[in-house]
């Protein structure tokens, strides 16, 4: 019945839980082998740099997902992915502390790069060499949202 089921999902988690934090206790902290996370900077904002970078990230990522074995393929692949990839940024990250937890400035500054280079980011994507970055070709070279001295 539905009592079981959600008691037993809740003991699940409880135990998934209880050996993340037995990991974190003997990885970390007693053997130290392994690094403990770096705290959040609270500072942390959505800038046109980090969010075209996470847009180029998203774009990459969902490009490997389909089939790409010709020229004509990989357009139509990434027109279609540039529709819906604003929409869909929410879900794959994290809000930054600095926008209170809210994601609306990455959806805000993706809706405007995607705008007003749709067609030069496809047509950078279907040409970029092997061993090019796509980071580098989107936001440095392509909608200049980063200046050479910022991380990508």
């Amino acid at each position: 019945d539905c009592v079981s089921v959600c008691l037993g999902d809740c003991v699940m988690m409880l135990f998934v839980m209880l050996a993340l934090q037995s990991t974190k206790n003997v990885c970390v902290d007693a053997a130290k082998a392994c690094p403990a996370e770096e705290p959040v900077d609270s500072n942390l904002k959505w800038t046109k740099c980090s969010a075209c970078g996470a847009v180029v990230d998203d774009i990459t990522m969902l490009l490997t997902r389909s089939d790409t074995s010709t020229p004509e393929l990989k357009k139509a692949r990434l027109a279609d992915l540039i529709d819906n990839v604003c929409t869909e940024m929410t879900w794959r990250h994290a809000p930054r502390p600095a926008s209170k937890n809210d994601n609306s400035k990455l959806v805000e500054l993706c809706d405007n790069m995607i705008g007003d280079y749709d067609e030069d980011i496809v047509s950078a994507l279907v040409n970029l060499q092997e061993l090019e970055s796509p980071r580098n070709k989107i936001c440095r070279k392509v909608t200049k949202s980063c200046k050479n001295k910022e991380e990508l």
